[in-house]
């Protein structure tokens, strides 16, 4: 037999041998991959499927007439001033606004003894205002004494949000 076709012979076995594993190959290894990755998901220890933002557990509502106190899942009201617990962070989401009349107003908070202003807010007339922040407004952990001054006809302010470890 010719060089030339017994290199054509290997040439189409080596063809087969390549499409064979091209068909087959990829469910083999992500049937290894399958199992290398698979997560226990009991309840001493849950694996964590979801956004932090969307745990029931990690969401804050506030009421704040002028400070911020939590709200609680059963509608009860923390008497005390919400203060971000250590090593958490407070990423703020949605904030609403109810003005008696048109005005600013602004959200402060306190860190230690320092009080820093942290946004301002127009509202151009008596009504309920909702302002959306996807990516969130963060604030520190210790943070304490979140406020929203009653100036500029706001009546009453609500701070909706979650906790995050980073």
């Amino acid at each position: 037999m010719k060089p030339i076709a017994k290199l054509g012979y290997l040439g189409a076995a080596c063809a087969l041998v390549i499409t064979t594993f091209a068909i087959i190959g990829p469910r083999a290894v992500q049937a290894g991959v399958a199992t290398l990755v698979q997560v226990a998901n009991t309840a001493a220890t849950p694996a964590i499927n979801q956004d932090v933002s969307k745990l029931a557990s990690q969401n804050v509502e506030l009421s704040c007439s002028p400070a911020c106190n939590q709200v609680f899942p059963d509608a009860t009201m923390n008497s005390s001033a919400f203060t971000v617990p250590a090593g958490q962070h407070l990423v703020i989401s949605t904030v609403q606004l109810d003005a008696g009349s048109a005005g600013s107003t602004v959200l402060l908070q306190q860190n230690g003894i320092t009080v820093t202003s942290r946004t301002t807010w127009l509202l151009f007339a008596a009504g309920t205002y909702q302002f959306q922040y996807p990516s969130g407004i963060v604030i520190a952990p210790g943070t304490t004494n979140l406020t929203i001054p009653p100036s500029g006809g706001v009546n009453n302010g609500y701070i909706y949000g979650y906790l995050t470890s980073n």
